[in-house]
């Protein structure tokens, strides 16, 4: 009886460890890939601490076939890397206990099959009008934006661009809003570089960070790109605070020549907005503007639009859209402005706000940082 015991005991110690080892091989992210424009590629998965690469498999591309297998410790965004000297390319996949199938159209476009989480975040790439635009966009690049001569075509060709981007972050941030599972919610976000609403994307964080804990790596990941984010904002506020400001003069789009100093006069405040048609960021931040500019238009605050396009017909498009109620100037000089150079700008959106004295008192404030300045100076 003791022998039989001792025999039952050992087989289901077998039968144990044979399950667990099951389970582990499992728990591995496969990707099956096809890719016949990068023959002979190094290809790579690549999880990123944000700055802080580590390769988790790797293969060549043979014959337009490549494998990649990598053990899944926690579920979250990573990259397929493709290199072959100094030219690469890089693309977002999230490693799961799934086999995708990752295919590399010759135009560059990519498509990825199986896993849950693959399917769920990446579901805007089988949309049909994220396919049109994002054709496009790859038959524009071919051609080169700069050989586009005419305006009409450079602007229908930026339209299709953020049309494309457009599509890609209204469903992520749906993902990211309906989501009932945080881990889900914490990806959308990364995907979306805690985009466009960044106080928001860290308050998912947080709440996620209570359950998956602070340890977890896709946690880490998206504290590392606040962090980043957070540098980048405040190494550029504060760069004009306490100089005067720098008159300039450039046209509007009627071809009027405006000073700034005369939109000064009988203002308390000025804020003077830097922008583009093309800048994404520039345009999230219009409707906060609207906000500010109509509670605050009677109690002397004003509002100055000076646009960094090159491209008239592109600015004026963008302006019909936005329809601003303030002056809106240019020179259509793009970043090669003097103006740009003045006001030290290394990118936008960008502004200063100019007290009745000429003194600019803050600079490059945005979100609700912008909207506490405002209600601050105009109590």
């Amino acid at each position: 009886m003791k022998k039989k015991s001792v025999q039952i005991s050992t087989l289901l110690l077998a039968i144990i460890s044979m399950m667990a080892g099951t389970a582990f091989s499992q728990k591995r992210f496969e990707i099956k890939g096809t890719a016949t424009a990068m023959n002979g590629y190094r290809v790579q998965l690549v999880r990123d601490y944000y700055g802080n690469p580590n390769v988790m498999a790797s293969d060549s591309v043979v014959n337009g076939k490549f494998k990649l297998s990598a053990p899944v410790d926690e579920i979250l965004p990573a990259y397929v890397v493709f290199r072959a000297g100094r030219d690469g390319s890089s693309f977002s996949v999230i490693v799961e206990p799934a086999t995708a199938l990752f295919t590399l159209e010759p135009n560059g476009r990519k498509a990825v099959s199986g896993g849950k989480y693959n399917k769920l975040l990446f579901g805007y790439e089988t949309q049909p009008a994220f396919i049109k635009a994002d054709n496009t966009m790859r038959e524009n690049a071919k051609k080169g934006l700069d050989n586009i001569k005419d305006q009409e075509e450079q602007y229908e060709a930026m339209q299709v661009f953020l049309r494309r981007n457009e599509l890609r972050e209204k469903y992520l941030v749906n993902v990211m809003n309906t989501s009932r599972e945080e881990r889900v919610k914490v990806m959308a976000a990364i995907l979306l570089e805690l985009q466009p609403d960044r106080i928001k994307a860290n308050e998912i964080v947080d709440k996620a960070a209570s359950t998956l804990g602070e340890k977890s790596v896709l946690i880490q990941i998206a504290r590392r790109m606040n962090k980043d984010q957070e540098f980048q904002i405040s190494s550029r506020r504060g760069k004009m605070d306490g100089k005067p400001y720098i008159d300039f003069t450039a046209a509007s789009l009627a071809g009027d020549s405006v000073q700034l100093s005369t939109l000064l006069n009988g203002n308390k405040y000025t804020l003077v907005q830097f922008w583009a048609s093309w800048c994404v960021p520039c345009r999230h931040e219009i409707p906060l503007l609207k906000q500010l500019y109509t509670a605050n238009r009677g109690k002397g605050f004003n509002i100055v639009a000076f646009s960094l396009d090159e491209n008239k017909f592109a600015w004026t498009k963008a302006s019909e859209k936005e329809d601003f109620a303030w002056t809106n100037i240019s020179d259509l000089k793009g970043f090669n402005s003097q103006i740009v150079k003045q006001y030290q700008l290394s990118g936008i959106p960008a502004n200063v706000i100019i007290d009745q004295q000429g003194k600019i008192i803050a600079s490059n404030l945005v979100g609700e940082d912008l909207e506490k300045k405002i209600s601050e100076l105009m109590k």
